[in-house]
């Protein structure tokens, strides 16, 4: 067993845990090494387009909504769970770098909504493609049917979870 490993770490964490804290251990240590990985390949693919992960995922926020126009910046929070001054200042230089324009909302000027500008659009499209292709990099060697049996069971997770912190 390779020492730093999942499975290193995991048979020193449970050895000196409780039942309960051995349990829980064996969910999330795997998850939160999964998130790094993961994290390091984005990382990776992103650098060429020089994007941030955080800058990336309000990028891709905004292209998922292309169809509803815009998000406000407190839907921007809301769905990436960033802090309000973090996200004002990832879509201030999303802006400068042209990527991304805002405007006040006709209805309440206190609101920010946000766009994709066409370069935006082209450069979130690259980059997705090449996130992509480290994700599916990472996860080539695992049976579709485990693939689609731990996706679901992800979602299981996101959405319990979600409920907690609601």
């Amino acid at each position: 067993m390779k020492r730093g490993s999942t499975s290193w770490i995991l048979e020193r964490t449970t050895a000196t845990s409780d039942a309960e804290g051995s349990e829980t251990a064996r969910m999330v240590v795997p998850l939160y090494r999964i998130v790094r990985h993961l994290s390091e390949a984005t990382a990776a693919a992103l650098e060429p387009h020089d994007l941030t992960q955080a800058e990336f995922e309000v990028l891709q926020s905004l292209l998922l909504c292309e169809k509803g126009g815009h998000l406000s910046l407190k839907e921007l929070n809301r769905a990436l769970l960033f802090s309000s001054g973090g996200m004002t200042k990832i879509v201030d230089r999303l802006i400068a770098a042209g990527l991304v324009q805002a405007e006040a909302d006709t209805a309440d000027r206190r609101r920010r909504l946000c766009r994709l500008t066409p370069a935006g659009r082209t450069v979130t499209r690259r980059a997705l493609k090449a996130v992509v292709a480290q994700e599916t990099r990472l996860l080539e060697y695992l049976p579709q049917t485990a693939k689609a049996k731990l996706a679901t069971q992800l979602v299981d997770l996101a959405v319990a979870i979600e409920a907690v912190r609601d």
